[in-house]
C-alpha cells in the first residue's frame, strides 16, 4: 500500500510591517522562512499558497446561499464597503458561512502578482463549524477579537470580529449579545500565544477556561481544514 504524501503547504501573513512566512506540513510543523515574497513563493513552489491579510470588520453570508458576483453588493449592503480597499471572499473554509471583508489594496494586489491563485481567508471562520454548547470561542490577535458564541441548547448563536483595547470590551461586548450578566455554566476557549496572562481576568466569569496558546494556532488550524482536498 502506498503512504499518504507528505504536502507541505506556504502560508503568508500580510500585516502593515511587512510578510511574515511559514512552511506547514502535515505533522503539525511550522517552520519560519525569510526573504522577499517573490523568493519564497520561488522556493516553496507553492502556486496556492494560505493569505491572511490585514482585515477590519467581516460579513458571513450561509454559503447555500452565497453568490460571489454579490461580494460588493453585501458589503455596501452591511456598511463594510471602504473605497479604495480591496474585496476578499471566502466560501471554503467553512461550512456554515462564507466571509467576505476588504483589505488594503495594495497589499492584496501584490500578493495576486506574485500569487494569483492564493487562497485568502478570514480567522473567524475557524471558528464557525464546532459541534459546542454552553461554549465562547475567542480567537485575539493583533487588536482584534475573533468570537463565535454557543448558546446551551443551540447551534451557533452568533459570531464577529471586532476591534478592542482592553479585556474590558470584550466583556462588555458579550454581555451585551447575550443579554445576561455573565457566561457562570459556560465554557471560555481561549486562544492565543498569552492566555496565561488573559485567563484570571476571565476565569470569574466562566465556569471553566480551555486555554489554547499556539502561536501558529491559525495557519496550523487552516491547513487542517484543507488538507483533504490538497492530497
Amino acid at each position: 500500500m502506498n503512504s499518504a504524501p507528505t504536502l507541505t503547504k506556504l502560508s503568508i501573513r500580510l500585516t502593515p510591517d511587512g510578510f511574515s512566512f511559514l512552511l506547514l506540513d502535515p505533522e503539525g510543523g511550522a517552520t519560519p522562512l525569510s526573504g522577499s515574497l517573490a523568493e519564497v513563493l520561488a522556493a516553496s513552489d507553492d502556486p496556492s499558497p494560505l493569505v491572511e491579510t490585514p482585515h477590519g470588520g467581516v460579513v458571513l453570508v450561509p454559503r447555500e446561499v452565497f453568490e460571489p458576483q454579490r461580494t460588493e453588493q453585501y458589503l455596501r449592503a452591511s456598511n463594510r464597503l471602504v473605497a479604495g480597499m480591496a474585496n476578499l471572499y471566502n466560501d471554503t473554509l467553512s461550512e456554515r458561512a462564507a466571509a467576505l471583508w476588504q483589505a488594503p489594496a495594495e497589499w492584496v494586489d501584490l500578493c495576486r502578482t506574485h500569487a494569483p491563485d492564493a487562497i485568502h481567508y478570514h480567522p473567524l471562520q475557524l471558528l464557525l463549524d464546532f459541534e459546542a454548547s454552553g461554549t465562547v470561542f475567542l480567537l485575539i490577535e493583533q487588536g482584534w477579537a475573533h468570537l463565535a458564541l454557543y448558546k446551551e441548547g443551540i447551534s451557533l448563536y452568533a459570531a464577529e470580529s471586532l476591534p478592542f483595547h482592553t479585556p474590558d470590551d470584550l466583556l462588555y461586548y458579550l454581555f451585551r449579545l447575550l443579554k445576561q450578566d455573565g457566561f457562570t455554566s459556560y465554557c471560555l476557549v481561549l486562544i492565543t500565544p498569552e492566555a496565561a496572562r488573559w485567563e484570571p481576568f476571565f476565569a470569574p466569569h466562566f465556569l471553566r477556561i480551555e486555554p489554547v496558546d499556539d502561536p501558529h494556532y491559525i495557519p496550523r488550524a487552516v491547513y487542517r481544514r484543507y488538507a483533504d482536498h490538497w492530497r
